[in-house]
């Protein structure tokens, strides 16, 4: 269940991007998409609850989005905020390390936007943590997913790196490697960040 009394803002003008992100982000707060520079304005002006996070495009069909993150950081000087871009120039990294928010190129790996949004919400196993385990549950229904798989795509949809869940499990990144390789074999996806995609959206092709 999503916290609906807090909220994350998303800028992007690309409907379709837009509408992945709102995917990943739904899981573990309420959303709010803005299309432009001026809709993100009137957004910040406008919405109830408390600003938890920014997910901002930096090119916007009337301005840059580093405007909005610059108005955003000057009203919450701590706020977790992703910049993505299609851009490669160092001036953009420069500006995204200037406002102390993270950048991510586009296409946007599933298993970084969800990691961002877990560190950005400080997710706690009684709240998105059980979020997370209930789509496992939905998505394993489905699937006859070991215990060792199940494991691994839980830790992925939280958001976690391979060596990250070598640790975790006590296991060598070679095995989780293999266990990767059987659960998309298994549920025929294409990457562990489609899998993870798909459990959120409880797809059960």
């Amino acid at each position: 269940m999503t916290d609906q009394a807090s909220w994350v803002l998303l800028v992007e003008d690309d409907r379709v991007v837009a509408r992945g992100l709102s995917r990943i982000v739904q899981g573990h707060s309420r959303v709010v998409v803005a299309p432009s520079l001026g809709a993100a304005n009137q957004r910040l002006q406008e919405e109830p609850g408390t600003l938890r996070a920014l997910i901002v495009d930096v090119c916007l069909p009337d301005g840059s989005g580093f405007a909005v993150a610059d108005h955003v950081r000057t009203q919450h000087p701590t706020l977790p905020m992703l910049v993505i871009t299609g851009s490669t120039q160092p001036e953009v990294s420069h500006r995204a390390f200037e406002l102390r928010a993270e950048l991510l190129t586009k296409p946007c790996p599933t298993v970084l936007i969800t990691r961002f949004v877990f560190r950005a919400l400080s997710c706690a196993p009684c709240a998105a943590g059980h979020d997370v385990a209930a789509h496992v549950a939905a998505f394993c229904s489905t699937h006859a997913l070991s215990a060792r798989e199940r494991q691994v795509l839980e830790l992925a949809m939280r958001g976690e790196s391979r060596r990250a869940m070598s640790d975790t499990l006590a296991l060598t990144e070679a095995s989780i490697k293999t266990v990767i390789a059987r659960l998309l074999h298994k549920c025929a996806a294409p990457s562990l960040a489609a899998l993870t995609s798909r459990a959120w959206m409880g797809a059960s092709a």
